[in-house]
């Protein structure tokens, strides 16, 4: 699977920490910090989808385990969520952020992972623990996590933010921008496909990204 991405943050790997760190923040009670041990109580599961970018590949049957994010909710966030969270803005190593609506989060199928096909997450793949959300774009599977923020509504977003990616992501609907029609960005993220796939492989190469 290629490591996908904004240019800006394809192109740069971040050092992960040792362990996973993840400060929680926003509309809650007071902040948290969940750390392996509390990931660890909780009952890992394993899942394997179809991954889907916006740019139009897919990778047939991967293989995820980690914990459902429903489960890390219930034990871990819900008891300093405040009333009304409807989103969570995730913000990841490199400084890539996404909002995801909360009801998408707590489908069924859900991951906060950390194993890959079998292995521990790489760098190249979001070590140290990455979301795995497979109905929703990659673009909304952040790698290199580091922090939740509990939002009562989705965040502001520039307009290139609302080009480039959907409120929602949803795989089946094709929403792959805020912006109809979504045929236009079907059309042309694949023309743009395989110049993107090139990049990738050269980055394989030389060893970047």
């Amino acid at each position: 699977m290629p490591r996908y991405g904004l240019p800006k943050y394809v192109q740069q790997v971040p050092q992960p920490p040792e362990a996973v760190r993840l400060s929680v923040h926003g509309h809650v009670t007071f902040p948290l910090i969940v750390l392996p041990a509390d990931l660890q109580a909780l009952p890992r599961q394993e899942l394997t989808r179809d991954f889907h970018c916006v740019t139009t590949w897919t990778v047939p049957g991967v293989q995820w385990a980690g914990w459902a994010f429903r489960d890390v909710w219930e034990a871990l966030l819900a008891p300093v969520a405040r009333p009304g969270v409807t989103h969570v803005q995730f913000r990841a190593l490199d400084g890539y952020r996404v909002s995801v609506p909360l009801e998408e989060l707590l489908r069924g199928g859900v991951l906060l992972a950390d194993t890959l096909n079998g292995q521990p997450l790489g760098v190249r793949h979001g070590a140290p623990l990455r979301l795995v959300a497979p109905q929703l774009y990659g673009a909304k599977n952040i790698k290199h996590l580091t922090a939740l923020e509990l939002l009562t509504g989705p965040p502001h977003a520039s307009l290139a933010g609302r080009l480039l990616i959907h409120p929602r992501g949803q795989v089946d609907l094709e929403e792959r921008s805020s912006l109809p029609p979504q045929r236009f960005w079907r059309w042309l993220y694949a023309a743009q496909l395989p110049a993107f796939l090139r990049h990738t492989a050269r980055l394989d190469r030389t060893g970047g990204g």
